[in-house]
């Protein structure tokens, strides 16, 4: 592979620090691929085996409801990727990607990444411990956004113990110490016992969040 594959390739965080051989591994394995505006990268309900790691440009996801009508949900730009679960486990597609501008990225599928596996598992590492990270960030950012929902004050007070670096996990139940009473579990350990007719409320303001989250 030449270096100025090399070099583009390194413009993605995941492999930036890969040596010349693991970068040849990777541009063995993946396939470049080239969109113009409004190109269809991915369909949503097609099924996939691939991800796609953005190089340059970007791209738009929507969400469609079944009934024609579609909603941006997001975008994927440089350094980022997207379709990154059919990779790991082929299923249909979530969403539909479609170019927001001419973009440059490269496809890795299921079977090459077994090969990369194989041949550079350092590659593969690198790889992998990307996509999790990602959606380690996702499903944060998810959970943050359901306890907003139930509890405003526990969850401005975690973002803020985040902030500061404090880990609030696992913490003694004020109730407990002063009660010996076993501590509620679930979200109710945060905001305390409520009335029937509240946890319903609650249920359906939640239902109602995912709903508009997922496009269903």
């Amino acid at each position: 592979m030449s270096a100025e594959q090399r070099s583009q390739l390194r413009k993605v965080s995941l492999f930036r620090e890969l040596s010349d051989e693991d970068c040849d591994a990777v541009l063995a394995a993946m396939r470049p691929r080239r969109f113009a505006v409004d190109d269809i990268v991915f369909e949503q309900g097609d099924v996939g085996d691939t991800m796609l790691v953005v190089v340059e440009g970007r791209l738009r996801v929507e969400l469609s409801d079944g009934s024609g009508n579609t909603t941006d949900v997001g975008s994927i730009g440089a350094d980022q990727f997207v379709g990154e679960m059919a990779a790991f486990d082929p299923a249909p597609r979530s969403a539909t990607v479609i170019a927001a501008t001419e973009t440059l990225g490269f496809e890795l599928s299921v079977h090459a990444l077994r090969e990369l596996r194989r041949n550079s598992p350092t590659a593969a590492a690198a790889i992998t411990s990307g996509v999790i990270s990602d959606i380690t960030l996702r499903l944060r950012s998810i959970n943050d956004r359901i306890e907003r929902e139930l509890n405003p004050n526990a969850a401005r007070a975690r973002s803020q113990a985040r902030a500061s670096g404090i880990v609030q996990r696992e913490q003694v139940n004020p109730q407990f110490r002063k009660t010996g009473e076993a501590p509620q579990s679930g979200v109710h350990a945060a905001t305390g016992a409520r009335s029937d007719d509240k946890k319903l409320d609650e249920k359906t303001g939640v239902a109602k969040w995912l709903s508009r989250l997922f496009g269903g």
